[in-house]
């Protein structure tokens, strides 16, 4: 029977302060990957990558076709795209600006969903791990990354993050099944910095080049469905983005504020929120918005509506 990745979106951490206790051994951890979420599907004649939403992704990397040769059909895996500049470490804005910034594409394959045509959604995390690490998959452009257990696991590899300057960690526990598309407490996910993705809702103009945005104004959904404004982000472009957001913005332009309240400078211009932006910034005020907040790119492969309020900000030290 033939699998389809449309039907198979990625199981998804919640967002936790801290890293789980495991006194008892149960967790494995591994790094916190900041790239594109790809769910790798080897039909009897292709390989394929779809996104978190079901979006191909496979003609955007053509370096991760030869993967095709590495794995059995009917084989579906579970990963991150990911950009590694030039320290090996993972850079999203690389990863957006891969066409003109140096960089090694690397796909982390770090679940085993389907293997022969044999399912393992219901088999533990532990033996879907150690049927990954026996395709012993390998290359300069893929690879299974690291994971540690042990009752140390996770101070391990929160230091280690904490030393290389990678996004966070998380925390899977060894008995768990895989769930496609749900948000399920049996994965966790701990970030060392504060990094979320906003809608975006419309723009102040740069105040000295009336082609460019001066700050994109960001927002993200409440459960009933209402946006809410996050404040504004002005730092982390390049000229010609901001020329280019500017250009796509106003192409979707609103005459009244999408947002369900909020009071906002007179040179605003608000636009249909379409976009997702990925910012990282040191917290929030007490009136939602960002501070420090830096652009780090575009995300092409989430929506707008499941842009909702990020979580509480790890307490871990």
């Amino acid at each position: 029977m033939r699998m389809e990745p449309s039907a198979l979106p990625p199981m998804l951490a919640l967002l936790s302060a801290q890293l789980p206790d495991n006194a008892a051994g149960t967790w494995a951890f591994e790094w916190k990957w900041d790239g594109y979420r790809a769910i790798v599907h080897r039909s009897p004649r292709a390989l394929e990558l779809w996104s978190r939403n079901q979006k191909p992704l496979g003609g955007r990397f053509p370096q991760l076709q030869s993967l095709k040769r590495a794995l059995p059909p009917h084989t579906i895996l579970d990963g991150e795209v990911v950009a590694l500049d030039a320290r090996g470490r993972p850079s999203f804005s690389a990863l957006q600006q891969r066409s003109h910034t140096p960089t090694v594409i690397v796909l982390m394959l770090f679940d085993l969903l389907y293997l022969r045509g044999r399912s393992l959604l219901r088999a533990p995390y532990r033996e879907r791990r150690e049927r990954l690490l026996a395709l012993s998959l390998a290359d300069e452009h893929w690879q299974t990354p690291l994971a540690q257990v042990g009752i140390t696991g996770g101070q391990t590899m929160w230091a280690a993050a904490r030393a290389l300057r990678f996004e966070g960690v998380v925390a899977k526990r060894l008995e768990s099944p895989y769930l496609p598309g749900a948000r399920s407490g049996d994965w966790l996910k701990v970030k060392l910095t504060r990094r979320d993705e906003f809608v975006v809702a419309g723009y102040v103009p740069l105040e000295h080049d009336p082609r460019a945005i001066g700050k994109l104004l960001l927002g993200s959904y409440d459960t009933d469905g209402n946006l809410h404004s996050a404040g504004g982000v002005g730092t982390g472009f390049t000229t010609a983005e901001r020329i280019a957001l500017k250009q796509r913005l106003d192409r979707h332009r609103l005459a009244r504020s999408p947002f369900a309240s909020g009071r906002f400078e007179r040179s605003v211009v608000f636009a249909r929120p379409l976009l997702v932006a990925e910012v990282s910034y040191s917290e929030r005020t007490p009136g939602g918005s960002l501070r420090h907040p830096s652009f780090q790119g575009l995300r092409s492969d989430k929506r707008a509506r499941e842009v909702t309020e990020p979580g509480p900000a790890p307490a871990l030290r």
